[in-house]
């Protein structure tokens, strides 16, 4: 599984101005056999006011199931998400 999301995240305007480097968030998530997500807890951010935009990147996101013995399972995983600036 890519554990890295970044590709639809730009830093919250307002924490621009904070000029965080490398501004991330770790999200655990629970995907279910079909790739659902069925649970999902923030565990660490570099600033907490990105865990909001994580979560919401986290859930838009398409994840494939876990396959044990030619089969799909329930699995965890941390999801990083990295935010960028255009800037």
């Amino acid at each position: 599984m890519n554990n890295h999301i970044s590709d639809s995240c730009q830093i919250p305007p307002k924490l621009k101005a904070l000029q965080i480097t490398n501004p991330y968030a770790k999200i655990l998530i629970e995907v279910d056999e079909t790739g659902k997500i069925i649970d999902s807890m923030p565990v660490e951010a570099s600033h907490t006011d990105l865990l909001e935009s994580a979560l919401s990147a986290v859930h838009e996101a398409t994840f494939i199931p876990a396959v044990q013995d030619g089969v799909s399972v329930r699995s965890q995983a941390d999801v990083y998400v990295n935010f960028y600036d255009v800037e």
